[in-house]
């Protein structure tokens, strides 16, 4: 179930901008995403949704959960946010109370000039307690991470780590990704300022690009992969995406 088109944020240099008109954020009012719901629990007979939004805004998850608690909708659901400084104790409350069972948040990395390059627009100390205040009101966390990043250094991508582990009480899993060049955003454009370079002939609807470091001392897809496994053998438990499913894989 959508109940936002685009992303509020819409700033994440990594982010795909395929050549079709890229929608406006917006957002369905909260009493119609709950009609919505109401409609397809009564329909249907499920049980359990899933907001797939590239984000869910604290402002609607509030006013969703509200409304659901009000029409005592009797539904679980999951859900993906940032980590937004507006998300606080209460709303998630509200939203557990309202069904959410689960979210997915896009840290992608703990160093600050990595997350400057990718201008995620989240900060460490924010992320530590949005998180703390989802796994306080019983909410499972999963935390979306990016390796080899242009121009990610090893020593950088080891601080994500670093972070990972110092705080995962607070999340169920790491989610790992490995870098991929997409067409037509701010990396793609401007290769020269992430230190990788790539041909841009090819099929007009190709989806990963193939590009070279400027450099052997950024992380390379190996490397990151080695990265992925060291994460493992140092107790993180492990979601790898693979043919666009999640396989958990705990820590042996």
């Amino acid at each position: 179930l959508e109940t936002a088109r685009g992303c509020y944020w819409s700033k994440c240099t990594f982010c795909a901008h395929l050549s079709l008109p890229r929608p406006i954020y917006r957002e369905k009012e909260a009493a119609l995403v709950v009609r919505d719901i109401k409609n397809l629990v009564d329909k249907y007979k499920t049980n359990h949704l899933v907001i797939s939004n590239p984000v869910f805004s604290p402002k609607q998850l509030e006013a969703v959960s509200r409304r659901i608690l009000n029409n005592k909708i009797n539904v679980t659901w999951d859900c993906l946010c940032r980590l937004d400084s507006n998300f606080n104790s209460r709303i998630f409350n509200l939203a557990k109370k309202a069904g959410c069972q689960k979210i997915d948040f896009g840290l992608e990395s703990a160093n600050k000039r990595i997350l400057k390059l990718m201008r995620k627009g989240i900060k460490k100390k924010i992320a530590v307690r949005v998180l703390r205040d989802c796994y306080d009101n019983g909410i499972i966390a999963y935390l979306q991470v990016i390796f080899g990043f242009p121009a990610e250094t090893p020593a950088e991508a080891l601080e994500t780590i670093d972070f990972l582990l110092k705080h995962k009480r607070y999340f169920r899993a790491a989610i790992f990704n490995i870098f991929q060049l997409l067409p037509n955003n701010s990396i793609y454009n401007n290769p020269e300022k992430y230190f990788i370079s790539y041909r841009r002939n090819g099929l007009p609807f190709r989806f990963f690009y193939p590009y070279k470091h400027s450099s052997d001392k950024y992380v390379s897809k190996k490397q990151s992969k080695n990265l992925i496994r060291l994460s493992k053998r140092m107790g993180l438990t492990v979601v790898t995406c693979q043919n666009l499913a999640y396989k958990e894989r705990p820590a042996m």
